[in-house]
């Protein structure tokens, strides 16, 4: 019988990661979930169609096998098919003083020293919590959800002021999901952004080329070879179908295909009013006739969306596409996105690039579902 609720995975005296698992409403739905205790990242994501049990990630085959690759690697896991969690800033973040493994970003007159966690090219990258320890563990399970809650923090010489992330990830009734709430428990204001960074595995039997992606975007950033928004010629927004992706982007759903593209895209201009709600794009299998809809919520904006597939055989993420919705743009304390951002921004609120500015007290909650579909 497979396992429902919550269980701790423990290699010698140490919990390693937590195994998820609840029933599905139907024929089809995601069933198990192998969460990592340092960083509450997913290792592994099972769904249940056509009378067979799927991995979604590009993951290791075996728990044991994706712990060890993040304790040997911590700095890249993100890039090798885990659903790691951003926070407090999401995609790449340049500084400058690089020493000592961290390099000084300036923000409203402050200086902060953040940790460089992507040493080959130079800067940070997607937060400082995915390897972080988490406390105040909770497991859950009501015989239709299972839950799994933790908190972490952001200790203010990392940070512009302390913070406090409370991670709750669920299974149910075939729905995966996350909400991360961001509490400014320190005496400064600090700028936030979260987001998730899963790489979903294109499944046997499925031609990459034939991959349908369905973007809910108007525009993308424009990046220069560095992958920072590149400012050079003006405004980094381009329109999508004045890109080089507008064949992702013709009216005919049906042919929004992969194809031969190499993706390392943020897309913005998310079709929803306001950027408010719920935000959902499809990677779909048409092969296979089934997909994976990914759809982010929030009390605040969801701004951009990585999209991220390469086509070099040589890279870890080969073979997957990653989705990550993310409430800030890369670089995000460039001042140049105060003259070129695409946001409807409040001073003292938010940022041009999406950052939310958080008083001290003051709270913030992103959250993200992932669910599968057939036809």
């Amino acid at each position: 019988m497979a396992l429902q609720g919550v269980r701790a995975i423990k290699f010698g005296d140490q919990t390693k990661a937590y195994r998820l698992g609840a029933p599905v409403s139907g024929s089809r739905g995601i069933t198990q979930l192998l969460v990592s205790a340092r960083g509450m990242n997913v290792f592994s994501e099972k769904g249940f169609l056509r009378d067979r049990s799927t991995e979604l990630l590009l993951t290791k085959p075996r728990s044991e096998d994706s712990i060890a690759c993040m304790e040997a690697n911590p700095i890249n896991h993100f890039s090798q098919g885990f659903a790691a969690l951003l926070a407090p800033f999401a995609n790449r973040l340049p500084g400058n003083d690089m020493r000592h493994g961290s390099q000084k970003v300036f923000w409203g007159g402050e200086c902060s020293r953040i940790p460089v966690n992507f040493p080959q090219e130079g800067l940070s990258i997607h937060g400082l919590i995915y390897n972080s320890e988490y406390g105040n563990i909770g497991m859950d399970f009501d015989g239709v959800t299972a839950v799994l809650r933790g908190t972490t923090y952001v200790p203010k010489d990392a940070w512009f002021s302390k913070l406090k992330i409370d991670t709750v990830t669920s299974l149910s009734e075939g729905v995966r999901g996350r909400t991360v709430t961001v509490e400014n428990i320190g005496k400064e204001c600090a700028p936030v952004g979260v987001g998730e960074h899963p790489d979903f595995k294109i499944p046997k039997g499925q031609p990459r080329e034939e991959v349908r992606l369905r973007i809910p975007a108007r525009f993308i950033v424009r990046s220069g070879a560095d992958m920072l928004p590149d400012f050079k010629y003006g405004s980094p927004i381009v329109d999508v179908r004045a890109s080089e992706l507008k064949g992702l982007f013709v009216d005919d759903v049906k042919e929004r295909k992969l194809g031969s593209l190499s993706l390392d895209h943020c897309f913005a201009g998310l079709d929803t009013p306001g950027n408010l709600g719920e935000i959902s794009m499809m990677i779909e299998y048409p092969q296979l006739r089934w997909g994976v809809r990914i759809s982010a919520f929030a009390t605040g904006a969801v701004n951009a969306i990585q999209v991220y597939s390469p086509t070099d055989p040589s890279l870890p993420a080969y073979g997957s596409v990653a989705v990550e919705f993310q409430t800030n743009f890369a670089d995000p304390f460039n001042p140049m996105w105060a003259k070129y951002s695409p946001l409807s921004y409040v001073p003292n609120m938010t940022m041009p690039s999406g950052m939310h500015i958080l008083a001290p007290g003051e709270k913030m909650t992103w959250g993200v579902r992932h669910s599968v579909y057939s036809w």
